[in-house]
């Protein structure tokens, strides 16, 4: 029989403190980002650091908190974003 390796998986809160992404991870310790996909492998280090254990970033599960305005925000870009990939696609069609 085979013994099965579980994952654990650790917890980081995320906030958006007006200028960076602030991620405190569960076991300790403290990190930031400019950007939300950098967290992960900042959360990572941190916990490497703080526990000892070689942690990997897609083992972290992370907490965001963020206002409505950050939401609207990003809405806005999401649609803009959607709009520019659609006219990219048009402009490689008729190319």
């Amino acid at each position: 029989m085979k013994a099965q390796h579980k994952t654990r998986k650790h917890r980081a809160t995320v906030e958006w403190d007006g200028r960076y992404w602030v991620a405190i991870p569960d076991s300790g310790g403290v990190t930031q980002a400019r950007r939300l996909d950098q967290i992960p492998a900042r959360v990572a280090e941190v916990l490497r650091l703080v526990t000892g254990e070689q942690v990997e970033a897609s083992e972290i599960d992370l907490d965001i908190s963020y206002d409505e305005e950050l939401d609207h925000l990003a809405a806005q870009l999401r649609d803009r974003r959607a709009d520019l990939e659609a006219q990219e696609r048009e402009l490689a069609e008729v190319t």
